[in-house]
């Protein structure tokens, strides 16, 4: 036989010994099927048990969290507006946000969410005009990028690839 015959043949039988090898190894130690509800024979003060502890270690997750300012608990409720395709409500509320905490940590991103939201509903000069609101109102912002980007993307002077 040749070396390339011998090598390939060595090759084979090492495969086939690993494949043994987890072939038993499944017998021996067959995976263990998950279940989402109850086992058999465990009650449901069991689960109610492990839903309660569940709810203690969230509570406790909860408290180590930072604690959100009410600025940020506003815009986020107005956003999920954004999020559920409420275009145009989106616009009115974040608008209004604006209006009412115009140094506010959020102002700025409620300004792209703005011009974001003209953009899906496909009224770009809109969108433009927003996003450089952004730029000139939040030089300073870190979406000032996003929004040059965004704008020269709108206006045809820079490509998506």
């Amino acid at each position: 036989m040749s070396g390339r015959t011998t090598r390939f043949m060595v090759t084979v039988a090492i495969l086939l010994v690993i494949a043994l090898v987890l072939w038993i190894t499944q017998i021996k130690n067959p995976p263990t099927q998950q279940s989402l509800g109850p086992m058999k024979g465990e009650t449901t003060q069991t689960v109610q048990s492990t839903t309660e502890s569940t709810k203690e270690s969230t509570s406790k997750n909860e408290s180590k969290e930072e604690k959100k300012s009410p600025e940020q608990i506003e815009y986020e409720k107005i956003r999920q507006l954004f999020i559920d395709g409420e275009l145009e409500k989106a616009i009115e509320e974040l608008t209004k946000f604006i209006e009412k905490n115009p140094k506010s940590d959020w102002a700025d991103d409620a300004q792209f969410d703005i011009a974001q939201c003209y953009e899906h509903m496909g009224e770009k000069e809109k969108a433009v005009k927003e996003y450089q609101k952004l730029v000139d109102k939040y030089p300073k912002s870190d979406l000032v990028n996003s929004a040059q980007y965004a704008i020269d993307l709108l206006e045809g002077r820079v490509s998506y690839y």
